[in-house]
């Protein structure tokens, strides 16, 4: 049988949230600022799933999802609002795994398309890794000049040379705020599936 979790009680530092950060990102930002193993807080909010990664070079692909009782257990440690902590990390918002007013669990998932974040906005962020869901087509980092989707992602780009990436940027945002994001990038696959055919 497993131990009972201690009461929860407000930590000493709490990191702010960062606008569309992954879920294990922010509990490794809050186990780092305090001192201890994200690992280890992590099971302070639940059970542990047996796929929780120890590496944090993992957390840039890692969804972690809280119940309802670890989430609880979450915004007590953390004195953040409910609403205003999933408005800002959206893989935060808690769920059932098997029946209401089950003990405090956790879950694990990785993301399915791996692309990467700009190092250098990533430090602006306190090392918060970016949901990459959310901003399905930054396919670079114009700002910092660091091409970040699938082969060479992490290198970085003259952009003076290549200005047609820039472009191509500018290009995808302007669509996916007219559009939305989902059909954006739907109008982008649909155009690369041409272009890989010829």
């Amino acid at each position: 049988m497993s131990q009972p979790l201690p009461p929860p009680r407000r930590v000493p530092v709490v990191p702010r949230p960062r606008h569309g950060e992954l879920s294990a990102s922010y509990l490794a930002r809050v186990a780092r600022a305090n001192r201890t193993e994200w690992r280890t807080f992590a099971g302070l909010l639940g059970k542990l799933p047996s796929g929780l990664p120890s590496n944090a070079d993992h957390l840039m692909f890692t969804i972690v999802t809280l119940n309802g009782a670890a989430f609880a257990r979450l915004l007590a440690y953390t004195g953040h609002d409910a609403d205003r902590l999933i408005r800002a990390i959206p893989s935060l918002a808690p769920a059932t795994f098997t029946r209401p007013g089950e003990p405090p669990a956790l879950r694990v998932a990785s993301l399915r398309e791996r692309m990467l974040d700009c190092p250098q906005c990533r430090l602006r962020r306190d090392g918060a890794f970016i949901d990459t869901r959310l901003f399905p087509l930054k396919m670079a980092c114009l700002r910092h000049g660091y091409w970040l989707y699938r082969d060479g992602a992490g290198h970085r780009l003259d952009l003076a040379v290549l200005p047609e990436i820039a472009l191509a940027q500018r290009r995808f945002n302007r669509m996916a705020s007219r559009l939305g994001a989902t059909a954006a990038l739907r109008t982008y696959r649909i155009a690369s599936g041409y272009l890989e055919e010829e």
